[in-house]
């Protein structure tokens, strides 16, 4: 593994997204970003922007079935919410940072309720989740 993609582990493991803005790099993640990892993602700024342009599109095409829970979860995640399993039924949740309940809709909810078979399996693959039988009080750091 190539020092670049080492890096770009490590922040994925940190909670932090790695975002492609043309000439920047954002870096979004939970507060406070780790400065030691921040002063290294600075150094090879080039070759992390590099490889997430070179990087294949992980969604699958617009007209696969499967691309309804990656919306769904990034709609869920924009609506200010957590999606949350207990006893294998996903729901959002607020993340608490009090905007969320204006931005999640009934057609939301109502979605998240329609699509819990390819959420529970959507979920259940992600990278360090986790099945809670509780919300998180706030975002993990």
């Amino acid at each position: 593994m190539s020092a670049v993609a080492e890096l770009m582990d490590c922040a994925r493991v940190a909670g932090l997204e790695l975002i492609d803005r043309g000439n920047k790099l954002r870096v979004s993640g939970p507060e406070p970003l780790p400065t030691d990892l921040l002063d290294d993602l600075r150094e090879f700024k080039v070759e992390i922007l590099e490889h997430l342009r070179n990087r294949p599109d992980p969604l699958p095409p617009e007209e696969d079935p499967r691309r309804v829970p990656i919306e769904l979860i990034d709609a869920v995640w924009e609506a200010g919410c957590w999606l949350v399993i207990t006893d294998d039924q996903v729901r959002a949740v607020s993340r608490g940072d009090g905007a969320s309940s204006d931005r999640l809709t009934t057609d939301l909810v109502a979605s998240v309720a329609a699509h819990q078979a390819e959420l529970l399996y959507a979920l259940a693959r992600v990278p360090g989740g986790v099945r809670a039988s509780t919300p998180p009080a706030t975002e993990p750091t």
